[in-house]
Formats: C-alpha cells, structure tokens, sequence
C-alpha cells in the first residue's frame, strides 16, 4: 500500500501524470493499493509510449495491484478511453477505481452558495468519469485476455502443424 494525497494544485490538476504509474509499477510490483491523485489528460499518454518504447524494461504489467484511489481527480470526457486502454494494459488487476469526489446527492436539501453548487456539479461529473474508466477498464482487459488465448491456439495449432 502506498499513497499521498497531495493538497489541491493552482491549475486543479494533480501534478502526477498517468506516465508515472509506469515507474510505480515497475518498481513496485507487489504494490496492490495505490492513493495517487493523478492528471490523466490524455496527451501525457504520447509520452507514456515513447517512454516504454525507449525502455522494453518499463513495457511489462503490474498484475498486483487492485485498488487504485486518485482522490479528487479530475478528468475529461475526451480522456476517458484513453486512460481506460492506459490503465487496462499496466494494471489488468485493478478492480477498484476509488475516489473522493462529491455526489449530485449532496446537493439535496442543501442551501449552498453558488460556487459550492458548482463545485459538486463538476465533481459528481468526473465521479462519472472516472465509473466509465473503470467499466471500460474491466472491459478492455477481458478483450486483451481473449486476444491472448486466441494468440495461444493459433500458436499451438501451427506448431502441431509442423
């Protein structure tokens, strides 16, 4: 387990990227708890593959960790799949995306000013965000497995072949 909830940054983004879950899980392959807020605008991700591509040894998957909470992340609609595909390749283990963002419900029976109303508008917004990320994650891992299977038995057939 390992974490740190960083305070709030002037920009609203947290200053870790999706590219340094690459460095965690190489270095930390037993990890299976992660509290990391992270900045997962998907143009980092570019960066991500050059990375990986000039490392092979940083190309691998993190298969312990389960539970990853980015606090109060935001994220854009146009990152969600990106981050999904992202996480689904270094963590196909994860099950949880957990976070500390607010509800729409917690606007109910509230007389809050403005500003607060809005805050929980754009934060139940990213909650959902970040609900498609994890669906998409869980997804995209279930194809990459059958992808693999496929990959197996066209391998042994054309081994029994020769």
């Amino acid at each position: 387990r390992f974490g740190n909830q960083f305070p709030p940054t002037t920009s609203g983004r947290p200053p870790a990227t999706l590219n340094a879950l690459v460095f965690i899980a190489h270095h930390c392959p037993h990890l299976d708890t992660l509290i990391l807020p992270l900045n997962p605008h998907s143009g980092a991700l570019a960066d991500s593959v050059a990375i990986r591509e000039a490392h092979p040894i940083l190309r691998g998957e993190q298969r312990a960790l389960t539970s990853l909470n980015i606090g109060r992340s935001p994220i854009d609609g146009k990152d969600v799949v990106p981050a999904a595909a992202f996480l689904s390749g270094l963590f196909p283990a994860l099950k949880n995306i957990h976070n500390s963002l607010a509800y729409m419900d917690d606007l109910i029976g509230e007389d809050l000013p403005y500003e607060e109303r809005l805050r929980i508008c754009r934060e139940a917004h990213y909650r959902e965000q970040w609900e498609k990320v994890l669906e998409l994650h869980l997804g995209f891992v279930m194809v990459r497995e059958e992808e693999r299977e496929w990959a197996r038995v066209r391998s042994a057939i054309r081994s029994s072949q020769n």
